[in-house]
């Protein structure tokens, strides 16, 4: 048997439908075909159509007929097609088949022409223009060298049937409707009655084309055919990619995704019972749930036309919902963005005590009083993921925030100021949906978490019903009132919480401590505050605009909404390798390569800032070893210049070992708060801190972030941070005090620090 009749044949016994793609061949180059024919067989396909590039084609629409001028411009023709086969038959034994017109068939001579595709390792050949009784003439020679002549049918065929399906063969290619190729949202074809009419004169394979784009046309159509073409939608991704710019790598990516979503609509057809295109399936979800209190069920889209911010904006449930995403070097996006909402449960502490909401299974602790590091613990514990439910990007867990205030908790500390933003020391939320958009793929992954309670089926059916709600609300549209009015114009009065006078006057406090041999160091703070009534998303939009970080968040809680763009991760877990990077030491970026490259050198040659910088790297040794395995502690990069969109810093990496007796809530609370938003050694700044300072501060200083079930942790330092509450816009900044502090530079420092959020929250009316 031909590989086409084999692989047909066996996708019948299994039940399965065959899933065949059209490339045209060169476009925008051979390596490139080669390349993405690889990706579209990795990721579902079944059968190769290679269309060989013709300078007249008589039924391609612009698209391919675009493709092929583009092809035979670089170069392609039909031995170079024939050649690009040869080299994939090396790499797979996938069917491949030729489109082409009767032409360069002709030209060649079908004996020489076949014997060429036969050592080559072409499979069949599609030609349009020939008709049924010419080929009758030709399709001997085909059949002598093992290639496959396929036979075309229209919804017009009518009475011709039998005569053209009486000596096809492999499979008939039904044409879905009249004029040229192209997607199509109506075929104009009562495509059901079409398949009855066919499978009545013949028990050959139906493949479908011309005009299929979509998972939800495949689906729908997966039931009356055996296979279907994907053709224009395919070649028109391949030219938006490369004309926007994108690598190889990257257009392979998201053809990837999308081949992908076009073959699980296949395996999940309309209708079928518990279904659609989720991970884990129904069978695993159930065998997982006899073990697991909660298993993520995701499902992958691909969203080459959505950005992060327009998914938030129809996510975004104005109650309990967030946004995390990273700058690299502030300048290109890191992988993943992602967001969350409606908490399964939610785990606050305030005033020494624990409150946790939501329905969740007891653990057995007492979650109402006592020690929060051991309910979060518990939890953690409770609904720790098997390992084949981890996944790359966050899926499920705890997200939230730990205040600065937090440390009393852990720390007797005194506790005499008046606590102005009142807000929770803690709130952790652990998210029943999640979306996860992946920059590199440009593809969505879905999640719903799911409590397992002892029913399975109705508790995956539920799970795939919210999926589905969650996919329709992210396709749908959300039209702000002033999305088409001009942007509006801002004004804030921020007052500080402390006269400058006042500021002064600690910092000298501050730097008599240090003298009398107290500290170290010490980071004292001040707060901004104005009115905000606006949108909050309109911030965060700004900031990131204004400020792209390595850590940008946007956390919508029931009391308020912390948006920011902090430069410096608190701590990191990932495996059994914990890490921290410190950060101290600060000047702005260059106007010029030549000028950055001054005030880097500059920076490093500074005495103060390199003192300061290794007595922190010393503090976070300290930290990172109390939770590391003995001799694990590493040093590593010290002290190097690290450049963010507006500044550059020094940066130090620390990393270790985590201890089999301790988790990643202990490895958080070693590390909080950050020895660069409180001193050294930590617990004496912190009693100077509450001193000197005339408010707790709440949020600042403390951490954003998540732990997740899966065992990993990822947090940043909540600094360059807006927190919005009772229509109330509120900013905090510090400055790092040591012996020979300059308490009129500091003071400057802390409103330089505050700069870039300042600056954010008025261009927010360019958001509105």
């Amino acid at each position: 048997m031909n590989r086409i009749e084999t692989c047909l044949t066996e996708l019948r016994q299994l039940g399965r439908k065959a899933l065949i793609p059209f490339l045209v061949a060169g476009d925008p180059d051979l390596a490139a075909t080669r390349e993405l024919a690889l990706t579209l067989i990795k990721n579902g396909a079944d059968l190769i159509e290679l269309g060989v590039p013709f300078s007249d084609p008589s039924a391609d629409g612009p698209y391919i007929m675009a493709a092929d001028a583009r092809a035979l411009a670089g170069g392609t023709r039909l031995d170079n097609v024939l050649e690009l086969v040869a080299d994939l038959r090396q790499k797979t034994d996938t069917p491949i088949l030729l489109l082409l017109y009767y032409n360069l068939i002709y030209r060649q001579g079908p004996d020489h022409f076949f014997a060429k595709c036969q050592s080559a390792g072409v499979d069949g050949v599609i030609v349009p223009d020939l008709p049924c009784e010419e080929m009758l003439d030709v399709r001997p020679t085909a059949d002598a060298a093992g290639v496959l002549m396929i036979s075309m049918v229209t919804p017009l065929s009518g009475k011709r049937l039998p005569m053209l399906t009486q000596n096809a063969r492999g499979f008939l290619y039904c044409v879905a409707a009249l004029g040229v190729t192209g997607e199509r949202s109506d075929f104009g074809t009562d495509l059901h009655a079409y398949s009855r009419q066919l499978a009545a004169v013949t028990g050959l394979p139906r493949a479908l084309g011309f005009g299929i784009s979509t998972p939800e046309q495949v689906r729908s159509l997966a039931d009356d055919w055996d296979a279907l073409i994907v053709g224009s939608a395919i070649v028109r991704r391949i030219a938006e990619g490369f004309a926007a710019g994108l690598t190889l790598t990257e257009v392979s990516h998201r053809l990837a995704a999308y081949c992908h979503d076009l073959r699980d609509a296949l395996d999940y057809p309309a209708g079928s019972p518990l279904v659609s295109r989720c991970s884990p399936d129904f069978s695993d979800y159930r065998q997982l749930s006899e073990r697991s209190r909660l298993i993520p069920v995701a499902r992958r889209l691909t969203a080459d036309t959505m950005t992060p911010i327009s998914l938030f904006q129809r996510f975004d449930d104005q109650s309990s919902a967030w946004l995390l995403e990273s700058v690299i070097n502030g300048e290109r996006w890191a992988r993943y963005s992602i967001m969350g909402r409606k908490p399964l449960f939610r785990l606050t502490c305030r005033q020494g005590k624990i409150s946790l909401k939501g329905p969740v299974l007891r653990t057995g602790t007492d979650f109402t009083d006592g020690d929060p590091i051991t309910a979060i613990r518990e939890l953690l514990a409770a609904y720790r993921l098997p390992p084949e439910l981890e996944a790359e990007g966050f899926r499920c867990g705890l997200v939230g925030y730990f205040a600065y205030d937090f440390i009393r908790y852990l720390e007797k500390l005194p506790d005499k100021n008046p606590d102005e933003l009142d807000l929770p020391d803690c709130d952790l939320m652990a998210p029943a949906e999640v979306v996860v958009y992946d920059h590199l793929k440009a593809e969505l992954t879905l999640v719903v978490n799911t409590l397992c309670q002892g029913d399975p089926q109705a508790e995956y059916r539920q799970a795939v019903s919210q999926l589905d709600q969650l996919e329709s609300t992210l396709s749908g549209s959300r039209m702000s009132a002033a999305e088409n009015a001009l942007p509006a114009k801002l004004t804030f009065d921020f007052q500080p919480n402390v006269s400058r006078d006042l500021y002064l006057d600690q910092v000298s406090q501050a730097r008599r401590y240090i003298k009398a041999g107290d500290i170290f160091q010490v980071v004292l703070s001040q707060r901004f505050t104005a009115s905000y009534s606006q949108d909050p998303f309109a911030v965060y939009r700004a900031l990131r605009h204004v400020n792209p970080s390595p850590y940008l968040f946007y956390l919508r809680t029931p009391e308020a909404v912390l948006i920011g763009a902090s430069p410096e991760m608190l701590v990191r877990m990932n495996g059994q390798t914990v890490e921290t990077c410190p950060i101290a030491g600060t000047r702005p970026r260059g106007q010029t390569g030549d000028a950055d490259n001054t005030l880097a050198a500059d920076l490093l040659a500074d005495e103060k800032e390199l003192a300061e910088h290794a007595m922190l790297v010393d503090l976070a040794r300290n930290d990172i070893g109390r939770i590391s395995r003995f001799g694990s502690v590493r040093v590593k990069d010290f002290c190097h210049v690290e450049r963010f969109s507006h500044v550059m810093h020094l940066v130090t990496t620390v990393e270790g070992q985590i201890r089999e007796d301790r988790s990643a809530v202990d490895v958080l609370a070693s590390l909080l708060p950050a020895g660069t938003l409180s001193g050294a050694p930590k617990i004496r700044a912190m009693e100077i801190i509450d001193e000197l300072e005339t408010v707790r501060r709440g949020p600042y200083g403390g951490a954003v972030g998540y732990l997740g079930f899966d065992g990993r942790l990822d947090t940043c330092i909540t600094i360059r941070t807006a927190v919005l509450k009772d229509g109330q816009i509120h900013i905090q900044a510090g400055a790092g005090i040591v012996a020979d502090s300059v308490p009129e530079t500091e003071y400057d420092e802390t409103l330089n620090k505050a700069r870039a959020v300042l600056t954010a929250i008025s261009k927010a009316g360019d958001f509105i």
